[in-house]
């Protein structure tokens, strides 16, 4: 019989399976293992990624999303060009539908030194602020990343370097710092902008001291 590479891992495996060739101290040790730990929710897994390569901002991993999302509002600010149409309706994880508005086709996402194109569906949704982008499973295939849920880590490697990411909860507590009124669009207090040297980028709006008439005042918020 000629063995194939693949025949003979199976005649391994086969061989692997066989009772008889575990020792008595082997099995002991099995049983004196006992189960392994229960572990607890690993959380979510967030990118740092740039947009383009222009705008910077966190992006949650889905590994239950087969889609990446984008908000319609950044997506305007973004300046992504005109969505497609897109005939599909979504279920979202409370099983409802939901149509999209279009999707952008081949838009760049970096991480790290190499770029990689994805296909953003455009919801009319609220923009969360710490966590503007979803990545779903084809982003994950695309750049090739590994999760390890046993070790809790995520890893992408841009082929100079190989980045590992630890799950993160959602934390929101430094927006609270910024007063919104009612119920207003998270784009309120986040959008994109642009930093002293001209370069685009993503982060909360820069409060305004023009309102505030005394002087005193006006310095000591300044410096807050």
């Amino acid at each position: 019989m000629l063995f194939t590479r693949r025949n003979w891992m199976n005649f391994l495996g086969k061989k692997r399976l066989n009772k008889k060739e575990f020792s008595e101290e082997d099995k002991v040790g099995i049983i004196e293992h006992g189960l392994p730990k229960k572990m607890c929710d690993p959380e979510n897994y967030v990118l740092p990624v740039k947009i383009n390569g222009i705008v910077e901002m966190v992006a949650l991993v889905d590994t239950r999303a087969s889609v990446s999302v984008l908000p319609y509002s950044l997506h305007k600010d973004l300046g992504l060009g005109d969505p497609r149409p897109y005939q599909m309706n979504l279920t979202m994880a409370d099983n409802t539908q939901a149509k999209a508005i279009g999707e952008v086709k081949n838009v760049r996402i970096q991480i790290g030194y190499q770029a990689y194109v994805v296909d953003l569906l455009i919801l009319d949704i609220q923009v969360d602020p710490e966590l503007p982008l979803l990545l779903g499973r084809p982003f994950l295939r695309t750049c090739g990343a590994i999760i390890d849920l046993g070790r809790g880590t995520l890893c992408i490697d841009d082929g100079v370097i190989c980045h590992t990411y630890l799950p993160k909860p959602w934390s929101k507590s430094y927006v609270e710092a910024f007063e919104m009124e009612g119920e207003d669009d998270w784009l309120g207090s986040f959008k994109v902008g642009r930093d002293e040297d001209g370069n685009v980028k993503y982060g909360p709006v820069a409060p305004s001291f023009i309102d505030i008439k005394d002087d005193m005042e006006r310095a000591l918020a300044m410096e807050a």
